[in-house]
């Protein structure tokens, strides 16, 4: 259990002897000096036991967790999980001084704790791609019970590997390339955790990775994702946020301790020590806290960190997600005043339910503070904020399409859903005109539902991106995404983005974003709304939009300019009673968990055609600089096929119908000009 040979023991004991690990052994020595039946000092004296520290510690050890079980009462699904790996420790590594009575004894309570779990014995109550079942009852906590057990009950393992293998496996194999996980900026780290304890596990009792070699990418997001305050970009139902002052890194230590130390990597070990002991490695913010005796066997510190700064600047995430983040630069230490742009868009090819929300096609722009943003708090789950507003298209940068005929379906009901804080009342589901629930909102049970065309998972596709022409330091980064099929066939009948970051290496205006969007409604008076959220309230002149960064800390500014349609409908909404607003004005407000650092929001502006139409363009080009300096001028340009914009010494162009174009295209002479071409 998590060790293999009398190789691996040595290698424990010289970790001990690091200076990175020394606060987690000090804290085992410690542990296990105690006498108190709690898990803690049980896994201490066990694991002092495993290496050869005395007899003493593992007969303390299985005396205490005889007490320990005989007393434990919870059917919280994460306490018991708890226990059956505490059980397998002392079991396993204590095995000789377990009696066989002993051992049927706690057998029989171990099958009976599983059997409460969530996900039951079989574990087959839950889904194995998203929510509780993803997590640490199979991959961590029923497998650690079934290896230790085998000897004595080889259908445990049976059972819980086998499940491993049938459900869990390939559909990880299958989006750990990508380098992103669906659950987003709080919850995929921690269901990251569980896939790398399962990992340890199947090595360490037979030597064999059961998972593909790009689990090691499976972190690449939120290697990306890291802002220069230490945050994140928000994905889905974020919590972190609201357990981080501004300015304080965002720390979860275990899934870059876990990967790290099992693939060796330095990009991954940096973050881990970044997370661990602090960036400038003389902290003590997590070392020894967590669990330390999974510390001290999941942790490598032999590994050499690695600078993310030899990493290339742009990432794309491909299928199951289809998606982009864009930066100008790598600050490795908190920097609020820091010049790097970040950038990012989703186009969400498939979508998993759960915490993931309706926000294909959305982006954030973050430059000396968040600009362009993720609106909405999350602190209940399904909560009347959660539902009606948070989770659901208006709260992010995309596309509406009203059809007032509309209604969302919720896990077997059509225009409700059952309140949890309501003893379960029918509540109507407001119509926002954004994107629509698959499959009745229900997470996907395994891989073989998640690909069957009929529960609608597929949702989008990733039409062409690109970045360079240097790979590391872009010029450009471009994705383009078919977002039809997120919303109803009813009211949508074609939608396509494309987004483009450019790096201008600019100084005074470090980058810009264009986005060009092609919506083609089912009628014509079905409106089409473009969406843009800000902390702090806009300011509109016309065409052009300009928000402002100013408050803790930050001074960061977007001007926004919006080149279609002609003569847009340019809309702020929010403010006091008004920052989260459906499409009909009603304000659905979240209070708890809201603290400095929650970027919920409290403005977003509106933008839509003057005249109603089956299709139409939108076009916006948006630059960031400091709240002092002024934009670069943008020059609109239409000529025959081709629409775009040009600004400083770059052009981009789009197909007006959003369809690949092909033969010989005639440059504009506005684009010839400012390109200085002949």
């Amino acid at each position: 259990l998590f060790v293999s040979s009398p190789d691996h023991i040595a290698q424990l004991r010289a970790k001990t002897r690091t200076e990175l690990m020394t606060p987690a052994w000090n804290a085992v020595v410690q542990q296990s000096a105690k006498q108190t039946a709690t898990e803690p000092v049980i896994r201490a004296k066990a694991f002092r036991h495993l290496l050869g520290d005395g007899r003493e510690y593992g007969a303390q050890a299985v005396a205490l967790f005889d007490v320990f079980l005989a007393e434990f009462e919870s059917t919280n699904t994460r306490a018991i999980g708890s226990v059956l790996l505490t059980g397998a420790m002392v079991y396993d590594w204590c095995y000789e001084l377990v009696d066989p009575s002993r051992r049927a004894a706690w057998q029989g309570r171990f099958l009976q704790l599983a059997r409460d779990m969530e996900i039951g014995y079989p574990p087959d109550k839950q889904g194995a791609i998203s929510g509780h079942g993803a997590e640490d009852q199979v991959l961590r906590d029923q497998l650690a019970w079934a290896i230790a057990v085998y000897n004595e009950y080889p259908e445990i393992y049976e059972t819980v590997a086998g499940t491993i293998f049938a459900r869990y496996v390939d559909v990880r194999n299958w989006f750990y390339p990508s380098g992103k996980h669906h659950r987003g900026d709080s919850y995929g780290p921690g269901t990251l955790n569980s896939d790398f304890a399962a990992a340890f596990l199947f090595r360490a009792m037979s030597g064999v990775d059961v998972f593909d070699r790009s689990q090691e990418s499976a972190l690449d997001w939120y290697l990306y994702a890291r802002r220069p305050d230490g945050s994140l970009l928000r994905d889905g139902d974020s919590y972190e946020d609201d357990q981080h002052p501004y300015g304080e890194y965002w720390r979860h230590s275990w899934p870059w301790m876990m990967a790290a130390g099992y693939y060796k990597n330095g990009y991954l070990q940096r973050e881990f020590l970044r997370n661990y002991v602090g960036y400038d490695g003389t902290g003590a913010y997590e070392a020894g806290k967590l669990d330390p005796v999974r510390e001290l066997i999941y942790a490598d510190p032999f590994v050499q960190p690695r600078s993310v700064r030899d990493l290339p600047l742009t990432r794309y995430f491909g299928t199951p997600h289809g998606g982009m983040i864009c930066r100008t630069g790598w600050t490795e230490g908190i920097d609020l005043d820091s010049d790097d742009v970040l950038a990012e868009i989703r186009m969400n090819e498939f979508f998993f339910s759960g915490h993931q929300h309706l926000d294909a096609g959305a982006f954030q722009i973050y430059y000396k503070g968040a600009l362009a943003i993720d609106s909405g708090n999350y602190a209940l789950y399904e909560s009347a904020h959660h539902m009606q507003y948070s989770r659901r298209t208006i709260a992010h940068n995309t596309i509406l399409v009203y059809d007032p005929s509309e209604e969302w379906e919720w896990h077997g009901l059509t225009g409700f859903y059952r309140d949890p804080f309501s003893g379960g009342a029918l509540t109507p589901l407001g119509n926002d005109g954004g994107q629509f629930w698959p499959n009745w909102a229900y997470e996907p049970y395994d891989f073989a539902e998640l690909l069957d065309p009929e529960k609608g998972y597929r949702r989008g596709k990733v039409l062409g991106h690109a970045f360079g022409p240097d790979p590391h330091v872009p010029d450009f980064s471009y994705i383009k995404g078919d977002l039809t099929g997120h919303y109803r066939s009813t009211k949508v009948e074609r939608f396509v983005r494309s987004f483009v970051f450019l790096n201008l290496k600019d100084g005074d205006v470090p980058a810009a974003v264009i986005v060009h969007d092609r919506v083609i409604a089912r009628r014509p008076e079905f409106k089409k709304t473009w969406l843009l959220h800000s902390i702090e309230e806009p300011r509109i002149d016309g065409n052009t939009c300009v928000i402002e960064r100013t408050t803790d800390g930050y001074g960061g500014k977007l001007v926004n300019v919006t080149l279609l349609p002609a003569a847009p409908q340019l809309t702020k909404v929010g403010g006091p009673g008004r920052e989260f607003a459906d499409y009909h004005g009603v304000n659905w407000p979240e209070s708890l968990n809201v603290t400095s650092s929650s970027e919920t929001g409290a403005w977003r502006v509106e933008l839509s055609p003057a005249a109603p139409a089956r299709a139409d363009n939108f076009l916006n080009v948006m630059q960031v600089m400091r709240t002092s300096q002024a934009p670069l001028p943008v020059t609109h340009i239409d000529s025959g096929r081709l629409e775009g914009a040009a600004l400083k010494d770059r052009v981009v162009l789009f197909s007006k119908t959003g369809e690949r174009l092909g033969g010989a295209l005639e440059l504009p002479s506005a684009a010839r000009a400012c390109c200085r071409c002949s």
